[in-house]
């Protein structure tokens, strides 16, 4: 994998203009080949508001990305969990999911209860304890409940006894992942673990 990082000044939100820097970014990176691939397309959707609050990925970006990996080919999904995620939340206010449907993307629900993996021309579901989800470092941990306080889901509370030892339910976690952005402390991975808590 390269390490390359280009960066390119947009003027305004204009499709044209936007899907030409996305394609020479790409060429310069020497992006991956996804001709016959799905492609996951992840906009910031910190919270599902108007995009003139610029606290999203501007809707214009996400569909001239899309167009773009649609003309290499690609099959493009689209989806991101936001702080605040709600089991209906599909990106209307931002303007991202009516993208999806203009271009013919689609839209990918992260709170699905099964993970499912194509195996050739069978499907393999996988129970939510093998999905990945936040494992936290109790040593690590300084306690300063933040992880607790931006939960959408309310699975997080620190133990009784335990100080600095964070518990998570996993049947009420979204998988949002909102805990681990917010970690200043590095106490929260994001990986497989099938048993504890």
């Amino acid at each position: 994998m390269n390490s390359i990082v280009t960066v390119r000044k947009c003027r305004e939100y204009e499709l044209h203009e936007i899907y030409n820097l996305i394609s020479e970014i790409y060429e310069i990176c020497q992006g991956p080949e996804v001709g016959g691939k799905k492609v996951l397309v992840k906009p910031n959707i910190l919270t599902d508001s108007d995009p003139a609050k610029a606290i999203i990925t501007h809707p214009v970006v996400v569909e001239a990305m899309i167009r773009f990996l649609q003309s290499k080919g690609a099959v493009v999904l689209v989806g991101d969990s936001p702080a605040i995620h709600t089991r209906v939340f599909k990106g209307e206010k931002s303007g991202i999911y009516q993208v999806c449907q203009k271009t013919g993307a689609t839209w990918v629900d992260f709170t699905k209860k099964h993970a499912e993996i194509k195996s050739g021309k069978s499907r393999i579901k996988f129970p939510r304890k093998f999905e990945r989800r936040p494992v936290f470092n109790h040593r690590n941990c300084t306690g300063c409940l933040e992880c607790i306080e931006i939960c959408p889901e309310k699975a997080i509370i620190m133990h009784h006894d335990k100080p600095n030892y964070v518990l998570l339910t996993d049947n009420k976690c979204s998988r949002c992942f909102c805990c681990s952005e917010v970690c200043q402390s590095n106490a929260i991975d994001i990986r497989r673990k099938s048993f504890g808590v």
